[in-house]
């Protein structure tokens, strides 16, 4: 039973990245999206991620920002921190953590574009 969960929210997240994230996987071939939408799976049962949302935005930040985002200690933190429930942890991670940690991946990050981030942080870190 576990497998065909496991199959569905597969088939679910590869069909949401060709209609809502086309342009962040164009050119990327069937074995290297398949692969990375199940690392990216087992990364979200990691963090607790169930959620429809967070499964989709969650492989999709894998092509757009780096296929191991998560692991950066600033966006982590969030998707670790047990005081959220596990499918806010997303959230928190894109819209809490510093802009700097997101921009530390390099100019192909589009993630200000998809969540309407502040090109700059609006709050000292000091």
């Amino acid at each position: 039973m576990e497998e065909l969960l496991y199959a569905e929210k597969q088939q679910l997240v590869l069909r949401e990245l060709h209609r809502q994230f086309a342009a962040a996987i164009v050119g990327v071939p069937t074995p290297v999206l398949q692969e990375r939408v199940h690392g990216a799976l087992a990364r979200c049962r990691k963090y607790g991620l169930n959620s429809e949302y967070n499964l989709v935005l969650f492989a999709a930040l894998t092509f757009i920002v780096d296929p191991v985002f998560d692991e950066h200690p600033e966006i982590s933190k969030h998707l670790l921190d047990v005081s959220l429930p596990p499918n806010e942890r997303l959230n928190a991670a894109i819209y809490l953590s510093p802009t700097w940690a997101w921009s530390s991946f390099g100019e192909k990050t589009g993630l200000i574009q998809i969540s309407g981030l502040p090109a700059t942080d609006s709050v000292d870190s000091n």
